[in-house]
Parts: C-alpha cells; sequence; structure tokens
C-alpha cells in the first residue's frame, strides 16, 4: 500500500506504518542485522490497536494483550495530534529499536534500569533511522531533527534543549545527566540522558546555536549545571556515530549485565572497531574515541577507564 503521511484514514495509517518499518529495517540491514531481531523474523504491525491513544508499543512475549510478540502496535490518535504516531518515523524505529534491545543486549522490560536502557537505546535508534532515512531540505512535512514524534503533531521530548522545563518533575521530568532525579516508574524519563549522549557524539548542535556540543543541563538558569560545561564534544556525524552505537548493541559489547557504567568502554571499542584498520595500516580511531568517550563523560557515565584509549592488535603505543 502506498504511503500517504497525514491522513487519518486506517489503510493511510497502515500505509505510513509499513513504510516507515521498511526505512527501518534498511537501516538495520547496514551493519548487517537481518529485521528486528537480527535472525529476519516477520515484522507485524497491529494500527487502531487497543491502547492508550496517542502511542505506540513493541509487544515483548510477556505481554501479549496487544498484539502477537514480536508485532509493533499503533494506537489511535488522540484528539490533539494531527496524525497517527504512524506518521512519526522516529516513533516507528523507537519500536522496532525495542526489538533489537531485546533480541541483542536482552534486557527485560522488568526493572527500572531495563526500562531506562530500553527506552534510551530505542530513541537512539528512533533518531538514527530518522537521520539516515529523511533529508533536512526536503520539502516534505517529515524531516530529520531531534525532536521526537513531532511528525504526529505532539512533541514529546528533546534531547538537544532543555532550560530547565523538561526536567520539572510536575510537567515532564526527563534526565539529561546521571544527577538528574527521575521517575524510576517511568523508562522514558531516565532513559533520555543515553539519546542525550547520542546527539552529542552524532550532531551536538541546538536550534538556536547556543550551548553547543555541551549537555543540554549547561543552559540551565538559574540552576546550577550538573555536567563539566567546559566540556565539548566533538561531533562525529549522525552516521558515524550510528555505526559506532549499533554496533554495541549489534555486536558483542552489551548483554542483559550491561549497565550505565559500562557504555563508555563498549563505544570506545566499537569505534575501533568501526573506524580504525588493524596492521600494518594502524588506525587506532583516536578522535572518535575522544568523542564517544567525552559524550557519557557529559552525561554523567564517564566508566572506570575515562583516560584509556584502544587499539588494534599489533598497533599499540609503546
Amino acid at each position: 500500500m502506498v504511503p500517504h503521511y497525514g491522513s487519518s484514514g486506517v489503510p493511510s495509517i497502515i500505509g505510513d506504518a509499513v513504510w516507515k518499518t521498511k526505512l527501518t529495517m534498511d537501516v538495520f540491514d547496514d551493519p548487517d542485522w537481518d529485521g528486528f531481531d537480527g535472525k529476519g523474523a516477520r515484522a507485524n504491525i497491529v494500527v487502531n490497536g487497543d491502547c492508550d491513544p496517542g502511542n505506540a508499543k513493541f509487544v515483548y512475549p510477556i505481554d501479549t494483550e496487544d498484539g502477537p510478540a514480536g508485532s509493533v502496535v499503533i494506537c489511535p490518535k488522540t484528539s490533539t495530534q494531527d496524525y497517527s504516531s504512524a506518521a512519526s518515523l522516529d516513533v516507528v524505529a523507537h519500536e522496532w529499536g525495542h526489538g533489537v534491545v531485546f533480541n541483542s543486549a536482552g534486557w527485560e522490560y522488568i526493572t527500572s534500569t531495563n526500562a531506562a536502557l530500553q527506552e534510551g537505546w530505542a530513541d537512539i535508534i528512533g533518531h538514527e533511522v530518522e537521520w539516515r532515512k529523511e533529508g533536512a531540505t526536503s520539502s516534505d512535512p517529515e524531516t530529520e531533527d531531534w525532536n521526537y514524534d513531532e511528525d504526529s503533531g505532539q512533541e514529546i521530548r528533546q534531547e538537544n534543549y532543555d532550560d530547565g522545563q523538561y526536567v520539572s518533575p510536575d510537567t515532564n521530568p526527563y534526565s539529561y545527566h546521571a544527577s538528574d532525579t527521575c521517575p524510576t516508574s517511568h523508562g522514558h524519563y531516565c532513559g533520555l540522558r543515553m539519546a542525550v549522549a547520542f546527539w552529542l557524539a552524532a550532531d551536538g548542535g541546538t536550534d538556536d546555536g547556543l550551548f553547543e556540543n555541551v549537555n543540554p543541563v549547561c543552559r540551565r538558569d538559574p540552576d546550577p549545571a550538573l555536567a563539566d560545561c567546559d566540556l565539548e564534544v566533538t561531533a562525529l556525524g549522525t552516521w558515524a556515530a550510528t555505526r559506532i552505537f549499533l554496533r554495541i548493541l549489534m555486536a558483542v559489547y552489551a548483554d542483559s549485565s550491561s549497565d550505565w557504567h559500562d557504555f563508555a568502554e563498549y563505544a570506545k571499542q566499537s569505534a575501533v572497531d568501526i573506524c580504525g584498520a588493524p596492521f600494518p595500516n594502524c588506525d587506532n580511531a583516536a578522535d572518535e574515541q575522544d568523542t564517544v568517550q567525552g559524550a557519557f563523560t557529559a552525561i554523567g557515565y564517564p566508566g572506570p577507564t575515562p583516560l584509556v584509549r584502544y587499539c588494534n592488535p599489533d598497533c599499540c603505543p609503546n
């Protein structure tokens, strides 16, 4: 079915969801990950499911009330949404991202830490796919950015902006740094930190040109910043950062025992794998390692050895 952005009719919602699922799977194929589970499983989609309006969800094996396990459910739109969330590529990719996370690292959505890691990495995948597949200069309403679900007419969260409003316990208590408080009952709030690290590594830019390449908490006024605001992260570009971050999940690094303090080390090792070169050419991807280390340090998770840089065999300095 031909996708049609913006229509509220069920056939067009199906078309949007199917098309954005295809775009998502195309990106997964680039790092040689077959489908959402790495094994080419069928990607089932349920539209206008019996779930909370304005939402979408990936169906885990332990909770199949809204659809078959391994499917993505697009819930009905709210009265304030312009379109169904099927209009938002980052939402559809985010939900399939849960499938990637579940089938790679294996974090089950049963603890507050696992929920935050699930949501943070799914946010990263949502942005990765949007930046890979949508063009900023396109006349189409769907363009790449760092807002989430803006294409349906509702902006839920934004990685590159924080003047304090996003961390109010009474409004949107999203967490941009390890020292930020957030409700542990909702994985999206704490998980945003992970997407902030990806934004710093990939782009680091802000719409207004202020406080670029630093954690967005640095713009809070009058509250003191939580992060080191002298630490500026040199962005790699979205595709280089995407390949490095996806490898953390899709290769051999993250597993069910991993937590926030592990990812800086995983990212440095992944940077060597993706951007380095073995002997005799010997490139240890020092700049890329500096970027990902800086990105995780900026969100308050520098890891156990922030000064260590990894190297290819036979390419290590004396």
